[in-house]
């Protein structure tokens, strides 16, 4: 009686053992959120005409999905809510009355922005793992692209000449607004450890777009392309 009882035991310990290990291998399918501090480095191609430039914090954060496609691959994808801010002057603009009599140029006139962009955005990464596929704790590259689109802004633009305000106007109602679509371009390197049932992990990263950041604005600002340097926090 002692023998199947003991018997019994081990065969249910070892279905049960089966059963949590299968279960461990076959969930490819993971949900997670993720927090990503980002520092506005945004590139502008006359950086001499920008002047009081502000690299400000703003926040990227999104619920993901990860998608096991090798014990070395993952696929990570989701919904992503971005809030950045612009703080500058550009002085690029030339005004008749800058220029005096020996031909020098003097910074009358500028345009001040100041505002704020929010942003919903769809990521599409690879993600490597760089050490043995067994390895729980291990480095890890990433790389991808985002479609954001711009929901709402907050904050103004205004033309000062000579000193004095003469035009002051949201950002949404200034002449050349920010591009409502933005595609951009990331990269990232970091280490991912097991949090117990779940993993956790921690990337510098940046962003970049090959779109400018303003649309049908001739030559009357600076070309500048949106990029963020950022640290990715994600638990999943």
């Amino acid at each position: 009686m002692k023998i199947k009882i003991r018997t019994s035991f081990f065969i249910i310990t070892l279905c049960w053992n089966v059963l949590c290990f299968g279960q461990e291998t076959i969930k490819t399918t993971r949900f997670g959120i993720s927090v990503t501090p980002q520092l506005n480095t945004t590139i502008f191609k006359d950086k001499e005409e920008i002047k009081e430039w502000k690299s400000t914090i703003g926040l990227a954060a999104a619920g993901n999905f990860h998608f096991d496609l090798s014990p070395k691959a993952q696929l990570v994808t989701g919904l992503e809510f971005q809030y950045i801010k612009y703080s500058y002057k550009d002085y690029s603009g030339t005004w008749p009355d800058e220029i005096d009599s020996n031909f020098i140029i003097n910074d009358l006139n500028y345009f001040n922005y100041q505002y704020s962009l929010f942003f919903i955005g769809l990521p599409v990464q690879m993600k490597l793992k760089l050490n043995s596929p067994e390895k729980l704790n291990h480095f890890f590259l990433i790389t991808g692209i985002t479609l954001r689109y711009r929901f709402t802004t907050a904050g103004e633009v205004s033309l000062v000449e000579e000193g004095t305000t003469t035009i002051n106007r949201n950002i949404d109602e200034w002449f050349w607004a920010p591009d409502k679509f933005w595609f951009l371009g990331s990269v990232g390197f970091g280490y991912e450890m097991k949090c117990e049932n779940h993993k956790l992990s921690i990337a510098p990263t940046f962003e970049y777009s090959p779109g400018q950041l303003y649309n049908d604005h001739g030559s009357a600002i600076a070309d500048a392309h949106p990029a963020f340097f950022g640290i990715c926090f994600s638990y999943y």
